[in-house]
């Protein structure tokens, strides 16, 4: 079965659960590294849209997409598709109709 995979903080890259650290502030706001670097680095109360090696820059930069059909694609692919009987018929009829079509190519 997959492992989900959480974001951390200056989202550097994607870690399993139990792989990365934590930091909890007292209004109960968790904060996740992937390494030592991120965990640093927030340490020292530097901004990830600043660091240059972050996802945060690169996205706040215009140098990764925000926004991109292939993520939302992705996101969409493992929901299960309802039977539709209507729809599988047309999808049938409509495979038997190209093989015809293809038939008739080949014949001439």
């Amino acid at each position: 079965a997959p492992r989900s995979t959480r974001l951390p903080y200056t989202t550097c890259v994607q870690s399993y659960p139990g792989h990365d650290m934590q930091y909890v502030k007292n209004e109960h706001k968790i904060y996740r590294f992937c390494r030592s670097k991120c965990h640093k680095n927030f340490k020292k109360k530097r901004n990830p849209r600043k660091i240059r090696w972050t996802k945060a820059f690169r996205k706040s930069a215009g140098k990764e997409l925000t926004v991109d059909n292939s993520f939302e694609f992705e996101q969409r692919r493992n929901e299960p598709v309802k039977y539709q009987r209507e729809l599988w018929s047309k999808t049938v009829e409509a495979m038997k109709r190209v093989e015809e079509i293809k038939q008739k190519r080949s014949e001439e």
